[in-house]
């Protein structure tokens, strides 16, 4: 059985037509690049597909849990994230 994935979201980056990079701390779980989560909104959540990571300034297939890593999505617009973002998941 995967175990669950969660990422809480300490900082946003809009990388213009890229799409979005959510970082922070991997709390638990792994992704690959590739890979459909859901991205929780303070009032909605969104499915969405992982286009990048990077660790360290390095990108990367995949990241587990206790590792700070930054996520990219091209699916995601800078209004949709302007509320803010708490979390990135897959059950």
């Amino acid at each position: 059985m995967t175990e669950a994935f969660l990422l809480n979201v300490k900082r946003i980056y809009p990388l213009g037509e890229k799409g979005i990079v959510l970082q922070g701390w991997v709390a638990s779980g792994r992704v690959t690049v590739g890979e459909q989560v859901s991205v929780a909104f303070p009032r909605h959540e969104k499915q969405c597909t992982i286009s990048a990571i990077e660790i360290e300034r390095r990108l990367v297939n995949a990241v587990s849990s206790g590792v700070e890593s930054g996520l990219l999505f091209a699916n995601l617009t800078a209004d949709e994230v302007s509320g803010g973002v708490l979390s990135v998941f897959r059950a």
